[in-house]
């Protein structure tokens, strides 16, 4: 029988355009952690990288997997939204911000141990497009 923790992530905002959302090691926490960053400046009309990477402590083997969820109006260009990889595995998106306003990114991280207990977090990337540019990016949980 698999048990499932589902803790709160906290989310550290690095750089004015990223998010990462890491949940400590403990009891009823997640040792893993999701993050979101652009790779290029927001503009509307034109393409852009979203940058996702995945992390966790755990032994050799373990695989996690990420869902990431596009708001309305952030056209997939190219890149896939759901991403089976490792601790320390990094991906891009490219998309393309169709509307002016609020947007919010989402994702979920699952990593399964060898003793069946999976380790979850969420991410979330939220920003403003204002006229042709991003007025602000911020992350939360």
């Amino acid at each position: 029988m698999s048990r499932t923790f589902k803790a709160i992530a906290v989310v550290l905002v690095v750089l004015p355009s990223a998010a990462w959302a890491w949940v400590g090691q403990g009891v009823g926490q997640s040792p893993c952690g999701l993050g979101a960053w652009f790779g290029d400046p927001l503009k509307l009309g034109k393409p852009t990288r979203l940058h996702f990477s995945m992390d966790g402590r755990y032994d050799n083997g373990v695989r996690g997997t990420a869902h990431i969820r596009l708001p309305s109006g952030l056209r997939l260009v190219s890149g896939d939204t759901l991403l089976t990889g490792r601790p320390g595995s990094e991906w891009a998106l490219k998309v393309v911000p169709e509307r002016s306003g609020d947007y919010l990114v989402t994702g979920s991280l699952t990593f399964t141990r060898s003793n069946g207990i999976a380790d979850e977090a969420d991410m979330r990337l939220a920003f403003s497009l204002v006229d042709e540019s991003a007025e602000r990016v911020r992350g939360g949980v």
